[in-house]
């Protein structure tokens, strides 16, 4: 029961990422990508002087992704796409999981190699941006003193806990619908092999982008 319970506490959190992607997805089909540049003010003077400040991503993010208010205590109302997008994912979860386990583990053929067709795509996109090496030599260049930081190890054993979802019971609960002489040992070490893997992989794919960014507002700076 208490494996439900966080899987399932754990399903309302990961869903509403899951209506964010579906909203990003909808609007990338838009002639000019509404997170590249400021929208016009409603002068049709210029851009948002807002967006002017910050950036056009942060723009879209917190004022039409999520329409963020000024405080906690602020009511927004319901942001209706963001509901729709929301309603859209858990039909999605519905379908995925209404036969039981024998739909679920279809379902994985899909999920569990479909990241990785997107992360080469990211991958290739990536390291041909201008300054992604920058980005990739810090995230490979050591700092040995850290390794004397308790926080260093609370963070890297924090993130092996979430990846491999040791401590949210679904796996243990999948498990349990294995043969009695299945090999669960090589599964084990297979299975956190592919993990630590894809996160070196995945950091790869994030520190080019960050590579990118960085040189890009570096020397957009210098030109100022």
């Amino acid at each position: 029961l208490a494996s439900v319970v966080t899987s399932f506490y754990l399903c309302l959190y990961y869903n509403v990422i899951n209506a964010w992607s579906f909203w990003y997805l909808f609007h990338s089909f838009e002639s000019v990508l509404p997170w590249a540049e400021c929208p016009i003010n409603s002068n049709r003077t210029g851009p948002v002087e807002e967006c002017q400040r910050a950036t056009p991503t942060q723009y879209f993010f917190y004022r039409q992704t999520l329409d963020i208010s000024s405080s906690i205590d602020e009511n927004g109302g319901i942001h209706t796409g963001q509901a729709l997008c929301l309603l859209l994912t858990w039909i999605i979860v519905y379908l995925f999981v209404v036969r039981g386990v024998k739909s679920t583990g279809k379902v994985v053929y899909f999920t569990a190699t479909f990241p990785y067709l997107v992360l080469t795509i990211y991958f290739i996109q990536g390291i041909t941006l201008h300054g992604a090496t920058n980005g990739i030599k810090y995230m490979f260049t050591p700092k040995m003193e850290q390794l004397t930081n308790p926080k260093t190890w609370i963070n890297a054993a924090t993130q092996i806990f979430f990846s491999l979802g040791l401590g949210f019971g679904s796996l243990i609960a999948f498990a349990s619908y294995n043969k009695y002489n299945n090999n669960f040992e090589l599964q084990a070490i297979v299975v956190s092999t592919i993990n630590s893997g894809t996160s070196i992989f995945a950091s790869i794919v994030t520190f080019s982008i960050y590579g990118f960014k960085a040189t890009f507002n570096y020397e957009e700076c210098l030109e100022r």
